[in-house]
């Protein structure tokens, strides 16, 4: 039987105080355990399995989740928000903050001035008949989502459009989700949160690097793990540099999707999960080796992607000591695909 400290969310604590905050040390949002810290809620975020999502979709929609914990939790029956709840509880965390829509869930606590929201896409999301609904799309000030024309001025002095060019789909996920994490934040809280991490895997992801532009009332950083192309050049000019973060492992293909030929951009701020910057060049732009590529990539259940393994990486190159373990006693993971 595992003790409480065998699990991987049970090190929350241990890696805040890992990021040395003070008065006169803010946080420093390029320090490595503050990635594993965010993907220590992303993962959480696929405990989170609501009622609606599991009655409402087919088990082979489920399947197509990204995640072993969340296939896991499917398969043993359990529902709703009760084991992250308890999850917290273990590791000695304050009482969490959920809220869902169609396409994404999200789970979210305040810790010591710092607000940790991790995302994930439901079932509905990881539909790929929706995902390639990729037109461009721009935000405004009010969080409307309007038409993109590449000939229009970004309009970046009067703040008027607060983004480039957007997947609509993200967009408009992001503007919705926004709206109920502002709604669902304890009133207690709100005065003590000195900084916002957004977390997100694959199309939380990208709602999560969407969702930043967004949050206006604090200072906000996302770090994002295996997302797909969400935006284009636009958008990361208008970041001033504070762009997300995007960890991508070697094999992982679905970052390279939607095609750039749909005006979408690479992500200008990339690493590897052992914190230097990404470069794969495994993969090229010629036709026969993306779909041999693809074919692997499919092959082994896109292992790759794997919310977990992203982790396990991540937590293995900072020395964390429970990396390799379970998130919380609530899944049992057997078998690992590294």
């Amino acid at each position: 039987m595992n003790r409480w400290e065998d699990f991987a969310f049970n090190e929350i604590h241990t890696l805040i105080r890992a990021l040395n905050i003070t008065q006169n040390s803010p946080l420093n949002v390029n320090a490595p355990e503050l990635r594993y810290l965010a993907a220590l809620f992303a993962e959480m975020s696929y405990h989170l399995v609501p009622e609606w999502e599991v009655d409402k979709h087919k088990r082979a929609k489920l399947y197509r989740v990204p995640s072993e914990g969340y296939q896991i939790l499917v398969d043993q029956g359990i529902r709703g928000s009760e084991n992250v709840f308890e999850a917290f509880i273990d590791a000695e965390l304050p009482k969490p903050f959920i809220a869902s829509s169609a396409g994404i869930v999200v789970v979210g606590v305040v810790i010591d001035g710092i607000m940790f929201i991790g995302f994930r896409g439901t079932a509905l999301l990881f539909d790929w008949k929706v995902n390639l609904r990729a037109e461009l799309v721009r935000v405004d000030s009010a969080h409307r989502v309007t038409k993109y024309h590449w000939f229009d001025h970004c309009h970046i002095e009067d703040k008027k459009i607060i983004s480039g060019g957007l997947h609509s789909g993200f967009a408009e996920e992001a503007v919705r989700i926004t709206k109920r994490i502002f709604d669902a934040i304890p009133e207690a809280d709100r005065s003590s949160i000195e900084h916002v991490v957004l977390a997100g895997h694959s199309l939380g992801g990208a709602v999560a690097a969407v969702s930043k532009s967004l949050i206006t009332q604090w200072p906000a950083t996302a770090c994002i793990f295996g997302a797909p192309r969400y935006a284009d050049a636009g958008f990361y000019l208008n970041c001033f540099d504070n762009y997300p973060i995007q960890i991508r492992r070697l094999g992982d293909l679905v970052p390279t999707v939607p095609p750039r030929s749909y005006g979408f951009c690479d992500h200008p701020n990339e690493f590897a999960t052992n914190g230097e910057e990404y470069i794969d060049t495994s993969l090229n732009s010629w036709l026969v080796s993306d779909l041999c590529n693809w074919t692997r990539f499919l092959s082994t259940k896109t292992a790759a992607h794997s919310m977990e393994n992203y982790r396990t990486e991540i937590g293995k190159a900072i020395g964390s000591q429970f990396a390799d373990k379970p998130l919380t006693k609530a899944v049992k993971i057997t078998k690992r695909h590294i």
